[in-house]
Parts: structure tokens; C-alpha cells; sequence
């Protein structure tokens, strides 16, 4: 629109052109980038055209040439007034050159190198487009328009750009901008197609060569779609699931027991990383999620990933996180229970409900309000001695190893069926009870939240009831008959693996 009307006075427009573009960081921030560096490239060039036009005094005056002008001024005061306030959470992060543990948005570095470190650019470009990226370097040959000189350059710069700068922590998501790039080079590729096509039928060579020809250019063009196509076809008989029934009960159990403001810290290495039931379908805050997209909001992700892992691997300053990030509840994922520290999760937060797949734990008030570090030891206790203190020991944290705890742990021994207390960790888990492997009194202790956690509420418990279809599933693994009675559902004797509760 821009290249059309900017040598006209009809600069709404060039105003219209530019409050399209600023609106594009709503839908993708890299798009922004990526148009902005080809409109850029075309807008030099034809203002360099124009102003080598009128020198030369070929149809042109400088009135066109301050048309022109203006009417890219007023896109790109428009466009960047428009898109700036929602662009520059993108740009507020610092720039960081070559790699570290903490990645910049905008570094320098070659997109095939981090691919494959033994990788370059031309394996790479060919193993992702095939012939692709040859016949987009070729077309330039067949183009005869000033316009379309101006954004082959532009999207060429485009693609050399995305291939030596990193715009995310992720190097593949420069495939944000690459789609850009591919959707403006098919145009070119498919010129250069066509010409190929029309060059063979100027040729007049016998039908049998002519048609041989034109097939084998066929060939080239599906070839360029194939993939693509399978691609489509894929996505369309296929229909994942991205939750599945355990993910909607768990977000409708948040939606009706935590409050809009409660935030929720989960272990960010369950799957799926981008996409939590959490946020998603329960509409609740969490600490920590996918690392491009907290960085893309300002968050600092590193101080936030350093306080997550502390309280998943109890180290030092993880009890004074609850307070700092204002966390209300623990999610520990079944997949990934095994990285939790429960010696210390057990000591800070109670269970409240489970369904399975999750299970949700309250945080103590004691931590909710500041709790400051106290020294429980002396210089040089041990680690023992400090656990039979009832504190807590963390190793080379910056204060006292050993420090006190905000409600001492009631030592109960666990006792199982035989009135015998467990000897290790599987069995203590298998009566519901604590483990504290570090002790050396008893290590086995009943919780000090209400005895054994044998009956942790199921989430479908304190839903509301939804009527389901008959013979169904009504309940949850430890629903006893009265609570299958009381909502609304049948008891029936079952045999293995069918439902004992079911939807009348």
C-alpha cells in the first residue's frame, strides 16, 4: 500500500498501511521484526530510486520524491506509535552477545551452529527446504519490477538476519520470522517456476522432450509442497489432545478452592512445558512457566527458576520463597514426583486434594507471612544433630547452616498394619506416612497435619455434580458408598477394573 500510494497525496493510506502493521505485535512480535526489516529495505530503496529519478529528470519531480517522503514518515509514525507500546516489553531486556546460562532476547550467533554444532548453513537450509532456498537465489534473474527489486533485497536481508541473529533464548524460534521470509520468497520461487515453464513451451522442441520438460518442472514444484502437504493432512486426521479428563478436573477443582489471586508453583520440567492446567483452564497464576515466555513479560526468570528449584530440592532460602513470591499452593505432577525433596515439602505445606495425576498442597500460614532466617545450631554441628533439633540444615547456604523451622514436625512414629514402623522409603509411602531419610531416631513419622495422609480428598469430591453418561464413572478410586450415594449416583459390585460408582 505504501510502495503504491506514497508518491500520491493520498496519505490515509499510508496511516491505514501503518496502523495494520503496528497492530501485528498483538498477534506475534517476531512478524513486527520481520515485516519491519523488509518495508524498511523498501522504503530506502525507493526513496533512492525517486531521488536518482528526478536528478536525472526522467518523469519525476521532486514533489513525488517528497510524497514519497512523507508518506513513509507518516507509516512509520503510525505503524511504530501503534506497535511500540505493545513492543517494547520485547526490547527492555538486555542484549547479550555469544551464549551464557541466562540467554538474551537478541544475541549474536548462527542459527545452524546451534542447531548442530558440526552443522552449516547450506546442510542446514537444505535438509529444512530442499531446493527451496536455490531457486529463491535464482529468481532474481526474472524479476523485472523496481517493487519487486526493492523486497527480494529486503527479504534476502531478512533471511541473513534470522540466520546470525537469535531474537529468543530458543534458537528454533526463529522460525518466527523464517515463516515470514518463506511466505514472501514463494512468491519469487514461484516466478521463477512459471518462467521455467513458459521458457519450455517457447522453445518448440518435439512433444516428447517439451513434455518431459515441463514434467520434471512439475516434479520440482511438488516437491516444494510435499512435505508441507503431509504436513496439512497430518494435522488434519489427527486431533491430540493437549489436556486430557484429569487436567479439566484438576482446573475446575483450582477454579472452585483457590482464590483469582492464589499463585501456584509447580515443577516446570512436567510436560507439556508451554501450556499448564493451571493457568490455562483454571485461570490461576503460577511462578515459574516457559522460560521465552516469562522473559518476554519482563519477569526476571532467573531469580524466579533459582527460588523454584530451591523449593523443589529444599536448599537454602527455599522456605523464605513462599513469602517473597506471595506462593499459596504446591502442584506436584505424578510424572515428575520424584523430584521433589519431601523431607522439606512435607515440613511447609499440607495436602488437600489429589485426583490422581496431581495433587495439590496447601502452603502453612507460618509461611506466608516473612519468616526470617534464625540460627537453630552452633558452630560446627552436623547435620544429624541438627535434624534431631527439629531444624533444618542447609548446606552452604549464605547464613546459619542449620536453622529453625516455623512449626516443629511432631515425631510419631509410623506404624503399619503389623505394628511395625517401615524401614525404608517405599514402605513408609505405602502406609501414607513420612519419610525423613536424614533422621537417625526414627525416620518413618505419621504427618503432623492429621496422622496418616491415607485420605487426602479427591478433587471430583468437592466439584459440583455434572450428570455423565449412564453406567459411566461417577467417582474416584477411594469413594466410599454413602459419598457415591450422596451425589446422586449408583453403587454397584463391580468386577476388575469397572467402576463401583456410576451415572445412573
Amino acid at each position: 500500500i505504501v510502495v503504491e500510494y506514497s508518491q500520491t497525496t493520498q496519505n490515509q493510506l499510508c496511516a491505514f498501511a501503518g496502523i495494520t502493521a503496528g497492530l501485528i505485535p498483538l498477534m506475534q512480535p517476531h512478524s513486527f521484526v520481520s515485516i519491519g526489516i523488509v518495508i524498511l529495505v523498501a522504503a530506502i530503496f525507493q526513496v533512492i530510486t525517486l531521488l536518482i529519478t528526478v536528478i536525472a529528470g526522467r518523469n519525476k519531480t521532486w514533489s513525488d520524491l517528497k510524497n514519497a517522503i512523507v508518506g513513509w514518515i507518516i507509516f512509520g509514525v503510525v505503524a511504530f506509535g501503534t506497535g511500540l507500546p505493545q513492543f517494547l516489553k520485547y526490547f527492555v531486556h538486555r542484549v547479550t552477545f555469544g551464549s551464557g546460562q541466562e540467554k538474551g532476547f537478541i544475541r549474536i550467533s548462527s542459527v545452524w551452529a546451534e542447531e548442530q554444532k558440526d552443522e552449516s548453513p547450506f546442510t542446514l537450509w537444505w535438509r529444512a527446504l530442499g531446493l527451496f532456498v536455490p531457486i529463491y537465489c535464482i529468481s532474481i534473474i526474472f524479476v523485472k519490477s523496481k517493487q519487486q527489486v526493492w523486497f527480494y533485497i529486503g527479504f534476502t536481508l531478512l533471511f541473513f538476519v534470522c540466520n546470525i541473529v537469535i531474537f529468543q533464548p530458543w534458537h528454533l524460534d526463529n522460525t518466527k520470522l523464517f515463516y515470514v521470509w518463506v511466505f514472501g520468497a514463494s512468491g519469487y520461487v514461484s516466478l521463477t517456476l512459471h518462467k521455467l515453464l513458459n521458457f519450455i513451451e517457447s522453445l518448440k522442441t518435439n512433444a516428447l522432450i517439451s513434455a518431459i520438460a515441463r514434467s520434471f518442472v512439475w516434479i520440482i514444484f511438488f516437491s516444494l509442497i510435499f512435505s508441507g502437504s503431509i504436513a496439512c493432512w497430518r494435522e488434519e486426521i489427527n486431533s491430540p489432545k493437549v489436556f486430557d479428563d484429569l487436567d479439566f478436573e484438576f482446573g475446575e477443582w483450582l477454579k472452585h478452592n483457590t482464590n483469582p489471586t492464589d499463585i501456584l508453583l509447580h515443577d516446570i520440567t512436567a510436560d507439556p512445558p508451554h501450556i499448564r492446567a493451571e493457568s490455562s483452564i483454571a485461570g490461576r497464576q503460577i511462578l515459574f512457566g516457559y522460560e521465552g515466555w516469562l522473559f518476554s513479560h519482563g519477569l526476571n526468570y532467573g531469580d524466579r527458576k533459582r527460588a523454584l528449584e530451591s523449593v523443589i530440592k529444599g536448599t537454602a532460602g527455599a522456605p523464605q520463597v513462599f513469602n517473597t513470591y506471595n506462593v499459596t499452593h504446591v502442584v506436584v505432577d505424578y510424572s515428575v514426583e520424584k523430584n521433589f525433596n519431601f523431607e522439606f515439602l512435607n515440613d511447609v505445606v499440607v495436602p488437600v486434594a489429589t485426583n490422581g495425576k496431581y495433587t495439590v498442597y496447601s502452603v502453612i500460614p507460618e509461611l506466608k507471612k516473612k519468616f526470617p532466617v534464625t540460627d537453630c545450631g552452633y558452630r560446627g554441628i552436623t547435620k544429624a544433630q541438627c535434624i534431631e533439633k527439629g531444624c533444618w540444615f542447609f548446606e552452604n547456604a549464605l547464613g546459619p547452616w542449620c536453622q529453625d523451622k516455623p512449626k516443629k514436625i511432631e515425631v510419631v512414629a509410623c506404624k503399619d498394619s503389623k505394628g511395625k514402623t517401615p524401614s525404608n522409603k517405599d514402605k513408609c509411602k505405602k502406609e501414607k506416612c513420612l519419610w525423613f531419610g536424614d533422621r537417625t531416631d526414627v525416620k518413618c513419622i505419621e504427618s503432623a497435619w492429621g496422622g496418616k495422609q491415607k485420605n487426602i480428598p479427591h478433587m471430583k469430591a468437592s466439584l459440583p455434580f455434572v450428570a455423565g453418561v449412564k453406567g459411566s464413572d461417577c467417582g474416584w478410586p477411594s469413594i466410599t458408598p454413602d459419598q457415591c450415594i450422596n451425589r446422586g449416583c449408583d453403587w454397584r459390585v463391580a468386577g476388575p477394573g469397572q467402576p463401583f460408582c456410576v451415572y445412573k
